[in-house]
């Protein structure tokens, strides 16, 4: 770029020196010849190669300043070469987005991204659970399932604990009903939605909340709360929950995609087990719970128990009862070891008394009451 700059400004130089000899040789020529022409030393002549002197010396210093745009070069998406005369790139059959010089970089290519994503697979999300698994006001992660110990309020979209439930609703002198969060009066349950209510969700949606269009989602594809059952209406909710950041909305989609025994889902879709694996793997790595259970399921069902159990102490070790249980039955078939059982047992021991607060060990008391005197 500094060799062009030098090249314009030598023509600039060149430009103002003609116009100057130009001008002398004009003057002086009319000095001798009073009858010389007039077009010959017109001012306008003069004045218009100072203009493109000018011009030339702006144009040195704008339009070179700025960065060239550098032509691209196609490279081998592995090694790095660039293509040549000698060599030509192919393109990679599957996606065409890629090209490579061979089978070998190819194949290089692809075990080096499966290493990667493995990696990403077992180091994302295995240490905290997501936000949305925290109760709001205790802000202590909820225990699983959390449908057990939370009660999920449409009125402002949040799941609370039982414990905090509890607390605000025996405080001060009179019994509360209000939302526990939001204090919007008669909160609004999920199993309890009348038509009024399902407009305030569709509000919801519309603002594209993603826990309103999950909701909105699971009552399309179960047909509920008056609503017709439309299953594609359904998955295109839950899709767009997902996008959004719906780690629910992904694990309700690699449930419908994974279907049943006979090959097909509940709704006669072909099963797509990609698809399904691609959800929950995605919804795990961003610490959904149940995603990550369901992975290690599937792994030791198939018989890759090394990956199974790697799923399952992660899921585990963040308080999922099911997961140390199927760890536990590995143990005993001879599948796990005596130590990786223990680690899970102790890891889930950790997370439970994490989730421990007076609030919620009332709320279960309480509730124990309650199934008592029914």
């Amino acid at each position: 770029m500094m060799k062009d700059r030098w090249v314009v400004n030598a023509i600039a130089a060149g430009v103002v020196f003609v116009s100057v000899s130009y001008s002398l040789f004009v003057g002086g020529v009319t000095f001798y010849d009073p009858n010389v022409s007039s077009t010959l030393r017109s001012p306008a002549i003069i004045m218009a190669a100072g203009v493109l002197a000018l011009a030339t010396i702006l144009l040195s210093k704008t339009q070179l300043s700025r960065p060239l745009i550098p032509v691209p070069v196609e490279a081998c998406a592995n090694c790095g070469k660039e293509s040549g005369d000698a060599v030509e790139l192919k393109v990679c059959a599957p996606r065409r987005l890629v090209k490579y010089f061979g089978v070998v970089c190819q194949r290089a290519r692809r075990k080096h991204t499966a290493e990667l994503k493995e990696e990403r697979l077992f180091t994302k999300g295995c240490q905290e659970r997501p936000e949305e698994d925290f109760c709001p006001i205790c802000t202590l992660p909820i225990p699983m399932p959390m449908d057990n110990h939370s009660g999920f309020y449409l009125c402002c979209m949040k799941r609370v604990c039982h414990g905090c439930v509890v607390a605000t609703a025996t405080r001060g002198t009179r019994f509360n009903v209000d939302c526990p969060f939001c204090r919007t009066p008669a909160p609004i349950m999920e199993v309890f939605i009348s038509s009024s209510e399902l407009a305030m969700v569709q509000k919801r949606v519309d603002s594209k909340d993603p826990e309103a269009l999950r909701f909105l989602g699971d009552k399309y594809y179960f047909g509920r709360h008056g609503l017709e059952k439309d299953v594609p209406r359904a998955i295109e909710l839950w899709s767009e929950a997902a996008e959004l950041g719906s780690l629910e909305a992904h694990n309700r989609l690699a449930e419908f995609y994974l279907g049943d025994e006979i090959g097909v889902t509940a709704d006669g879709v072909a099963r797509n087990f990609s698809k399904a694996v691609r959800h929950w793997e995605e919804a795990a790595i961003r610490g959904h719970v149940e995603s990550r259970h369901n992975l290690g399921v599937r792994e030791c069902g198939e018989g890759n128990h090394e990956r199974a159990v790697k799923h399952l102490l992660i899921s585990a070790k963040m308080g999922d009862k099911s997961s140390l249980d199927v760890i536990k039955d590995m143990f005993v078939g001879g599948v796990a070891s005596k130590d990786q059982y223990a680690d899970a047992l102790k890891g889930y021991q950790e997370a439970m008394e994490e989730m421990k607060s007076p609030e919620r060990v009332e709320a279960k008391k309480r509730m124990k009451d309650m199934e008592s005197w029914r």
